[in-house]
């Protein structure tokens, strides 16, 4: 047990005051009890707490002498949770997943991994989360661990409870990036070193474990500046095995950092972005803020595409007349952000999501060369990418803004990010708008023209949806008119 003098009294109060607040503890202790099952209190509630950390607490772990399987389900069926397996073979890491008041609450429960408690908590991955406590009395518990926890705790430093920590678990090497994101711990010389030289390993790791740091790391406002810490370190290589061929690619007089480090910095100048007041208020906030899936919100994907929306740029390289091109990189780099998001196991919105970022990228850009915005290209280009509109407009500012070589125009630049942001504000005009009414079907269109059943049809209807949209047409006689015309220029 630690020395009283490192606990004071009354934070020790506190702290058993905040343990009786976790939901559903005292059933999780009464079904311990009934099977004999020594269970703690382990990690992050109980650093979180000695950090005085402001992050609401919606994960709790334990840690169990045997039965973790067990225990697990009956606590799941007895709060009418959802009970999840972590690891199939040995059966030592199972989940319970609760929405509790708006939450969504995440009880893990894993094997010791020594014969005690004591011995356990020293193989912890961080000094910071080697910290325990024994629930079976809420009126004596006991705090367990080492002193050097409560060291690190002050001076915010990780560092590695033990030698073989990222060997025995490579995840911790991403864990320990996702704990500076959410905390601004600083790294111990000798953690960076051992991360870096243990880096590979990182390959072994399941996508939906790396998936979790990742989106703990894009949680964060520095996540741009923390991404280039990881980017010292090889990390970005491990994880998406193009960026290799990324490093060191040239890309003209009109960019001053290779594509790589571009990406890295388009991420940089996306949370600039994003500190505008512009993208604080109203439409922009519950827009980025929402979560497509749980605890991924698109402001967090808008950060990772921001990582892959270059990475087509390697294979589609070409010189022709002396320069370099790199036409249709965004096809390319729609299929690896494919990959990766099956890699990350994320949801198939989630994937759809990066994908049509990757691929549109380019056509912000394209709209706003001319310092001018043609109402029917901005009208094709909101019905293309339909509501992830804004997080293109994002992203390819953010691009845009990444881009600052030696024959960038600094004045016209000034005027076409101010188009940018009439492109973003011309969207949410569009969503405010009613929805017009259809003017004919595709019944109408065959019986109109006398054509058959085709994708013609839905062509047809298509140009009449983007002319009515622009004011051109307004009534059933005008959209079958339009209609018979570009029959007619057809059959020419």
């Amino acid at each position: 047990m630690l020395r009283k003098q490192n606990v004071a009294q009354r934070e020790m109060r506190d702290l058993k005051r905040e343990i009786k607040k976790i939901p559903y503890l005292r059933r999780l202790k009464k079904i311990a009890e009934l099977y004999r099952i020594n269970i703690y209190l382990v990690g992050g509630f109980l650093r979180d707490f000695f950090l005085k950390s402001s992050l609401e607490a919606r994960d709790f772990d334990f840690a169990l002498n045997r039965n973790v399987f067990s225990l697990a389900r009956k606590f799941s069926a007895a709060i009418g949770g959802s009970f999840v397996v972590l690891d199939r073979k040995i059966k030592k890491n199972a989940r319970v997943v609760k929405k509790y008041k708006g939450r969504i609450l995440h009880y893990d429960f894993s094997l010791l991994r020594a014969k005690d408690i004591a011995e356990d908590l020293k193989q912890r991955d961080f000094t910071i989360n080697s910290l325990g406590l024994d629930i079976k009395d809420f009126r004596e518990m006991k705090l367990l661990g080492d002193e050097q926890a409560f060291i690190d705790l002050k001076k915010k430093t990780l560092r590695l409870s033990y030698k073989d920590a990222l060997l025995d678990d490579p995840l911790r090497i991403l864990r320990a990036f996702s704990l500076v994101a959410l905390y601004g711990f600083k790294l111990a010389p000798s953690l960076l070193k051992e991360i870096y030289r243990q880096r590979q390993l990182l390959s072994k790791v399941a996508g939906e474990r790396i998936s979790e740091e990742l989106f703990k790391i894009f949680s964060s406002e520095s996540a741009g500046r923390l991404a280039i810490k990881m980017d010292k370190v090889f990390i970005w290589d491990e994880l998406f095995p193009q960026v290799k061929l990324c490093r060191g690619l040239k890309q003209g007089p009109y960019h001053h950092l290779d594509v790589w480090a571009h990406s890295l910095e388009t991420l940089r100048q996306l949370e600039k972005l994003l500190r505008h007041n512009f993208f604080q208020r109203g439409e922009a906030l519950g827009y980025l803020s929402y979560e497509i899936s749980p605890r991924h919100t698109r402001r967090q994907l808008i950060k990772l595409a921001c990582l892959l929306h270059d990475l087509g740029k390697p294979q589609a390289k070409r010189k022709r007349r002396g320069k370099l091109i790199f036409w249709e990189h965004e096809k390319i780099g729609r299929d690896f952000a494919c990959q990766i998001s099956q890699r990350l196991k994320l949801s198939k919105r989630e994937e759809s999501f990066l994908a049509n970022l990757v691929y549109f990228h380019l056509r912000p850009g394209y709209l706003t060369d001319n310092l001018s915005l043609s109402p029917r290209a901005v009208f094709r280009f909101f019905r293309a990418a339909k509501e992830d509109s804004p997080a293109v407009i994002l992203l390819s500012l953010a691009d845009l803004d990444a881009t600052r070589g030696p024959l960038i125009d600094k004045k016209r630049r000034r005027r076409q990010r101010r188009l940018f942001f009439s492109l973003w504000e011309k969207y949410w005009e569009s969503k405010r708008k009613n929805t017009l009414p259809r003017l004919v079907n595709g019944f109408d269109i065959m019986r109109g023209t006398g054509i058959n059943p085709s994708p013609l049809v839905g062509e047809i209807l298509r140009k009449i949806e983007e002319e009515q949209a622009l004011g051109n047409i307004k009534t059933a006689a005008q959209a079958l008119n339009l209609a018979k015309k570009l029959v007619k220029q057809l059959r020419k």
